[in-house]
């Protein structure tokens, strides 16, 4: 199966090096296409999490410790700083789809909130909807299903870097153009259910509309700034021997939006059977 894969990944590189322009791109849709099937091929992971999130020209650093299982999609957090102890747990189909928080401190006993609560977000871009590498994924196989020639011109090599002790390969994509453009907001819409349409990042349509003081904040008729893409530019490492992306960043027009860092990975292990479960609290 594992041949079938690459040999498909090498009939497509082959493929769209005879495309104008793209054959000098060649190792990166490589690259690309391996790191797909590398995400396809991970059942469960478990990694250091580091995130570096930029608001309102602020930098706010946070540490999990991240266990996720992707299908059926369960994530457990167990936070390192800046809130230490703090458990959180996600399951789909469980508990409402709502997350189990064991907040380490008063009230001293577990909460059940929307992934999308102010609480949960704070100094956060994104839920833990998108832990994991399957968000990445599916947001890169909506791209080529929209415009697969355009987004495969898009994506170039970078020089080789090291991370977490692993000289990971480096690619970039940058779309041909990244704007904001004005967006009249329709019955029932809030700014989540906005980005999730659209493939957008909330906090970014939130944080360049300045009248809105929350995802709420809007109603028909509302007129805001959305982009037109995802990020003007996206980074990624690649493991050199797994080919996953345990390094992303996200750029917008005013520099960088998030870094996020998976140290001390872990591909396919076995988890314990109680360990997404309330046992784990």
């Amino acid at each position: 199966m594992c041949c079938r894969i690459v040999s498909l990944i090498l009939c497509l590189q082959i493929v769209f090096s005879s495309f104008s322009g793209v054959s000098q791109n060649a190792n990166a849709i490589f690259y690309f296409f391996k790191m797909q099937s590398a995400i396809a091929q991970t059942h469960t992971c478990s990694f250091n999490l580091k995130t570096i999130e930029t608001h309102n020209r602020k930098q706010t650093v946070s540490e999990f410790v991240v266990k996720v299982n992707s299908t059926p999609y369960k994530v457990f957090l167990f936070c390192v700083s800046p809130n230490p102890g703090v458990k959180a747990l996600l399951a789909k189909g469980f508990n409402d789809d709502k997350v189990i928080v064991h907040p380490n401190s008063f009230p001293f006993f577990n909460l059940s909130l929307s992934p999308y609560n102010s609480l949960l977000r704070k100094n956060h871009h994104f839920t833990m909807w998108e832990m994991g590498f399957n968000y990445t994924k599916e947001l890169f196989e909506s791209y080529i299903k929209k415009d697969s020639l355009m987004f495969m011109n898009s994506i170039h090599v970078l020089p080789d870097e090291e991370f977490d002790r692993k000289i990971c390969h480096r690619i970039e994509i940058i779309p041909p153009l990244f704007y904001f453009s004005d967006y009249v907001v329709k019955q029932g819409e809030d700014i989540t259910s906005i980005s999730k349409r659209l493939l957008l990042n909330d906090n970014m349509i939130l944080e360049h509309n300045p009248q809105l003081s929350s995802m709420n904040d809007v109603k028909k008729g509302s007129v805001i700034r959305v982009p037109n893409v995802l990020a003007k530019r996206i980074v990624l490492y690649l493991d050199r021997n797994t080919f996953l992306p345990i390094v992303q960043e996200m750029y917008d027009d005013r520099g960088l939006f998030i870094r996020v860092e998976m140290s001390s990975l872990v591909r396919n292990p076995k988890f314990d059977v109680n360990e997404f479960s309330k046992e784990k609290f």
